[in-house]
Order: C-alpha cells, then structure tokens, then sequence
C-alpha cells in the first residue's frame, strides 16, 4: 500500500460522543506507518473546500485525552448556511490531492452521509483514488439500519439525572403534576427513554403503575384519552410525571393547533388545571444544550472509540464510500460489532420508534423500551477539572 495523509472531519449538528469518535480514530490512525500525516479539519466539509486544517499527531497526549471528557466536537462543523454544489466538492478533491491526502474519516450525521458521497463521486469523476467513511452519530436515535446511534445513550443518561432531580423537586414542593418537556427532540426515541428514571426511582417494579405518562411526537394526541390517563395514574401522595416532546400531532397526523399556548407544557398545564383541577409545575429542557462529561454515558463513549478505531481499520483494508454501524452482539458486556453499509444505504432512512413498543393508550412505552435503552445508560467517564472547573479539549 502506498504511503499518505489521512484527513479527519466532523460535519452536521455535534453529537455528545462526538469526540470520542475522534479520540478512537487518532489513536487507531498512530498505529499505521502508511499513514505520514494526520490532519483535523476546521469546520467540516466547509474546511476541506478552505483547506482549513491542522495537524493532529503531535497533540500533546493531554489534550488528546481530554477529548474523552468534552462532549460535541472540537473541531467544529460547517457554519449554517453551507451546501456544497459541484464546484465546491471539486475545489474539495483539488486540494486532497494537492496535500496527499489518501484517506477521509468524517464523524457525522445524514447530511454528512450524503456529502461524503458526493465528495467519492467527485473524487472518482476527477480520477483521484480516495477512500472515505464516516463514523455516524445522532443523538436523537434516528439513523437507519444500525442498531442504535451513537451519542443516544449519553443523551439518555442525561435527561434521566435531570428527570430524577425534576422528581425530587415536584416531592418536595408537594406538586400533583409535573411537565417535563424536551425541545429538540425529533422523535420518540428520546422521550421514550425517560422511563428509565422513573422506574429507578419509583417504588413499584409494576411499569403499569408508575406514576409516569409520555406523549411522543409520533403518536396522535387525544385529549380525552391524556386526561383519563391522569385521573387513573393520579396518587395523593406521589406526584405525577408527565415528559412530552415539543410538537405533537392530532389524529389526522397534523401538528397541534396550539400556537398560542407558546409551548406543548404550557398547553398542558392548562389542559389539566381548567379539566382538573390540579396543581401543575412544568419545565423545559433544551437538548440543544449538550450534556458535559459527568453524563457521557461510558457504554455509549467506548461504543464510540471502537467505531472510530474499526473505521481506520476499514480504511486500511480499502474499505470506501460505506458508513459504520453498531450491531448488537451476543453477550451482554460485550462492545456493539462494528460494521459498514454503503452510504446509499443510510442517507435517506429514519429509524422509527417501533409501534408495539407503546402501550395501547398511547401514553407510555413497554418494558421493551427498557430493555433496549438501559444498557446505554451505563457506567461514568473520568472527568478533567483543572481549578474546580471542568477542562475541555481545544484543538
């Protein structure tokens, strides 16, 4: 194999391990005399076209080690706005080829998917001979084919702690009905998730009775339905849970008309204190916010490095223009397998929430839910402080 430089990426909206992606490939990348030079390039796919980047390799092993505990990505990804056309793709293979450049490990969601396609066939239209993959992530869960998105389950661990501490305070404050709405959320994979928390912290093993109710954004909302749900999951003495994304839908499968409510909580409190006549508190979290290195989730972190490190590994086996997926193994403290799936295959499917997952209100997920979601949840990753506050890698 002929000796050259391999250029690393991330692209598309940041996901919370997305740096352990990038610790998994440089650490892999290291390990391979063929490869001379390691480059990081600023801003995605945008720093490719400005030949925006920077050597990775003589990284001080600190600051390498702190992309373990810096969630999103520190190389950044591209600004809003950008979409390559032609001409910029090929200005992209003009300059891999002017620096060498063999090799392209992009960390990624769908749009990156379908650039790094584009960039293949751009390199393949101009008889350049590059490999490229990508290492997907998305913390909403919704990428095709693979078993689960990495990133998912730190967001899981996340939004569980912050749920247990909402729970507490409801407790405390002695309210009847807590809303705990999740902004950003694109499906039901991430609301869904919550269930976790309430079964570590409720005092029933029976998921019937747990004093918890979700409205996921794919399910019709029946307000009828919601509030018979809360009269019968109502205890004088617990209060009542309920998560709900920020949109939902009526039963024609439209958004609900609630505009001027300002918020789906807001619409609910309303809902329940005019029908019910019960004390509500709601609260929104923002999952545009990324979780900090106390709620990586280590199962979802050391998924993340071996992707990294099996996507170097493909590259030298001149594995190209496919993308990495998680397959579950047989044992249960096991890594997820790493395999690869032609970009076709990923860049226009959605992994949805499976149907017979819900329960037949509508209004809760199943123990299937758990099954799945709880072993993404597990372990805590070594945090960097330096003078009581956190310390994040720069590159």
């Amino acid at each position: 194999m002929e000796s050259g430089n391999l250029l690393i990426l991330q692209s598309g909206m940041s996901g919370v391990v997305g740096n352990s992606i990038l610790y998994g490939l440089l650490n892999e990348a290291l390990q391979h005399e063929v490869i001379e030079e390691i480059y990081g390039a600023y801003d995605g796919f945008e720093g490719i076209a400005s030949s925006h980047w920077i050597p990775l390799a003589d990284l001080p092993q600190k600051t390498v080690q702190n992309l373990l505990s810096t969630a999103g990505y520190a190389l950044r990804h591209e600004s809003d706005g950008f979409v390559p056309n032609d001409e910029v793709f090929h200005q992209m293979v003009e300059n891999l080829s002017n620096n060498n450049i063999k090799w392209v490990a992009v960390i990624g969601n769908q749009s990156s998917i379908i650039w790094s396609r584009q960039l293949v066939q751009a390199a393949e239209a101009a008889h350049y001979p590059l490999q490229v993959l990508v290492a997907p992530q998305s913390n909403h869960n919704d990428l095709p084919i693979t078993d689960y998105s990495l990133g998912y389950g730190s967001v899981l661990k996340f939004l569980n702690a912050s749920l247990i501490s909402f729970n507490k305070m409801l407790a405390e404050e002695r309210i009847t009905v807590g809303i705990f709405e999740i902004d950003g959320c694109k499906n039901g994979w991430i609301p869904a998730g919550t269930i976790l928390s309430q079964i570590k912290s409720s005092k029933t093993s029976n998921m019937n009775e747990l004093p918890y109710v979700v409205c996921l954004p794919e399910q019709p909302f029946e307000s009828a339905t919601f509030l018979d749900k809360i009269r019968a999951k109502r205890h004088p003495n617990t209060p009542l849970t309920i998560v709900t994304s920020s949109q939902l839908i009526d039963a024609d499968g439209q958004p609900l008309d609630i505009q001027h409510y300002g918020s789906v909580k807001t619409y609910l409190e309303y809902l329940i204190q005019d029908n019910l006549k019960l004390v509500t508190y709601g609260t929104q979290c923002n999952l545009y916010t990324q979780p900090l290195s106390h709620f990586i989730s280590k199962q979802d972190q050391d998924n993340a490095v071996n992707c990294g490190a099996e996507t170097i590994k493909a590259l030298m086996d001149g594995v190209s223009g496919k993308a990495a997926i998680l397959v579950k193994g047989n044992r249960k403290d096991t890594l997820y397998n790493i395999d690869f799936v032609p970009l076709k295959d990923m860049e226009n499917g959605t992994k949805f929430f499976p149907v017979d997952w819900i329960t037949a209100d509508g209004l809760s997920v199943n123990y299937s839910m758990v099954k799945y979601a709880a072993p993404l949840i597990k372990g805590e990753v070594a945090e960097a402080f330096e003078n009581g506050i956190p310390h994040l890698a720069q590159l």
